[in-house]
């Protein structure tokens, strides 16, 4: 699933696949592309027409199960078998390595998967960085007046998938984890979904502030954060047009 691939990519080691390697990612462009499930009467995506470069922050709107996910997880080759065209730096998606893709594009959905190990821990997911980075990291995902409450600070014991966090923290985390690693693209499916409405601005917030390009997904096309986006696409019955 998506989540044991974010958690490959983020901390395993690079594997040597058959696919091209991509260097610095400026450019997404979706052509035509359509997508249907196996056995589906019908495509849940046709002719789709999408760019997205440099910084730009774009999001995805419309009701649920109009096709917003599944577009969201064809950006991170999570389904290869696509129709039409979907370009990273001009270069077709399916035939990019996988490994040296999500080098460069991040993932993050409603929930943010957390383990029973330290804040530190759960935010580099074992790999080692600079404790500069890792500090400007959790400025930008908005953490650094709570750490600084905690006893232990980047210590603090993480119960299993954060239950002792309240959602808004959680998603927070996810965002550190984005901003540590320094990603081209940021793919953000749903994360405000299950926040009140304070929260999801603040956290929306967090993660437009990151420097890069994005593409999220949200259902609360009524928040104030909709006007920080430079690209809005509304999804319907399986077309996308840009509002």
């Amino acid at each position: 699933g998506i989540r044991q691939r974010l958690e490959a990519a983020m901390s395993g080691p690079e594997k040597v696949s058959a696919g091209r390697a991509i260097g610095k990612l400026e450019h997404i462009e979706c052509k035509d592309t359509g997508f249907a499930y196996p056995g589906a009467a019908a495509p849940v995506l046709r002719g789709v027409r999408l760019t997205v470069s440099g910084q730009e922050k774009a999001v995805l709107v419309g009701e649920s199960g109009c096709g917003k996910s599944t577009l969201a997880k064809l950006l991170f080759q999570y389904y290869p078998d696509y129709t039409g065209s979907i370009l990273f730096n001009g270069q077709q998606l399916r035939d990019i390595d996988r490994q040296s893709l999500y080098q460069r594009v991040g993932y993050i959905a409603q929930t943010t998967y957390l383990f029973n190990d330290t804040l530190r821990s759960n935010i580099c997911l074992g790999a080692d960085f600079p404790e500069a980075q890792l500090s400007h990291a959790i400025g930008t995902a908005g953490l650094t007046d709570w750490v600084s409450t905690l006893p232990d600070g980047l210590d603090t014991l993480i119960s299993e998938n954060g239950k002792n966090l309240s959602g808004g923290q959680r998603q927070r985390i996810g965002i550190a984890r984005l901003a540590l690693r320094r990603y081209d693209l940021i793919i953000a499916d749903e994360i405000t979904a299950s926040l009140d409405p304070d929260t999801s601005g603040q956290v929306m917030e967090n993660l437009l502030a990151l420097p890069c390009m994005v593409v999220a997904i949200t259902h609360d096309v009524s928040g104030a954060f909709m006007k920080q986006f430079d690209k809005v696409y509304r999804v319907e019955h399986g077309s996308v047009t840009q509002a």
